[in-house]
């Protein structure tokens, strides 16, 4: 393996477990509420869900650069492409829980609130942030990719990088997570711009102690920040395990028995829109051990019917 590749059937396996970890982050969070409090649930409950997130950052900057690398999208196209495989979804479930929502009168009927719900500028199901995000950062990864020179490119990402944390940290001062993973998109970038020597060690150890020690003394200088800076180390490393893990398997050959993983992982981000849904539905009813079955039985067939929807 002379060149770093993460094949579509590798990125689904990640993309499985990823799902699977940020579905059992929000499981596990619940159940500490509820007083099960062992190592793993408490891990899983406070840790899962930044590792799940890092992933899906990675894996999106990594695949919107291996695709601008072979086609030179213009805006229009690539919002088409790209900004609606996101957005069409959202804005369909959003749509569709609200509408729910009126109908057993669990919100009050307002046209302005409806809009901004639907449009999720007003979150009616918390994990949605992501979505928000990650849109702002397909946005962020066009214009980084106009210049020819891929360290201009990388300068562009990083500097956007860095100003949507010091402006999510301020305008969301109590909600960390939304930029505790954030640091895996422009590396999943960096590592595709320089996927032909992504596996040297210099070239690795280059890129560490860089962001090492912009993230080190970052927390020096904003101690008030420092759980941010912290936890992007964490995401380093995530990303780090990730390559090592490709790499291990290409050369074992990887297992095309994982049959579950990269099944979940085609319907990630529809899982991801409906999984907490259900979750809350029946937490708040007092069944909230149910919850892995009718993950199997409500949310993956409802992600299925979704994904097929919305292809249409």
């Amino acid at each position: 393996m002379k060149e770093l590749q993460i094949g579509k059937d590798v990125s689904n396996i990640i993309k499985g477990i990823s799902c699977l970890l940020i579905v059992a982050h929000h499981f596990c969070s619940w159940l500490d509420g509820k007083g099960i409090d062992n190592f793993f649930v408490h891990f899983i409950g406070v840790r899962g869900g930044v590792i799940g997130v890092t992933i899906f950052f990675f894996l999106s900057g990594w695949g919107l650069s291996e695709s601008q690398k072979k086609n030179q999208y213009p805006l229009a196209v690539y919002a088409k492409r790209r900004l609606s495989k996101v957005f069409i979804p959202l804005l369909l479930t959003n749509i569709i829980y609200i509408s729910i929502l009126l109908v057993f009168n669990k919100i009050s009927f307002s046209v302005p609130s409806i809009v901004l719900t639907a449009l999720n500028l007003k979150l009616c199901d918390g994990v949605l942030w992501f979505c928000n995000v990650i849109l702002i950062f397909y946005l962020v990864f066009y214009f980084s990719f106009l210049p020819a020179s891929n360290w201009i490119k990388v300068f562009i990402c990083l500097s956007a990088t860095v100003l949507y944390s010091i402006a999510a940290t301020l305008i969301y001062p109590d909600s960390p997570f939304y930029v505790y993973s954030i640091i895996g998109f422009p590396l999943g970038m960096i590592l595709s711009l320089y996927k032909d020597v992504a596996l040297r060690i210099k070239f690795w150890g280059t890129w560490s102690l860089f962001i090492i020690l912009f993230l080190v003394i970052g927390s020096f200088l904003l101690p008030a920040y420092n759980n941010l800076f912290l936890m992007n180390l964490a995401s380093l490393f995530i990303v780090a395990l990730i390559v090592f893990s490709v790499v291990i398997s290409s050369r074992v050959g990887s297992s095309r028995k994982l049959v579950v993983l990269p099944f979940i992982g085609m319907f990630s981000y529809e899982i991801y829109l409906l999984h907490n849904k259900v979750l809350f539905s029946l937490a708040q009813n007092g069944y909230l051990y149910w919850y892995p079955i009718a993950f199997l039985l409500i949310v993956l067939p409802l992600s299925i019917l979704l994904k097929r929807i919305t292809r249409f």
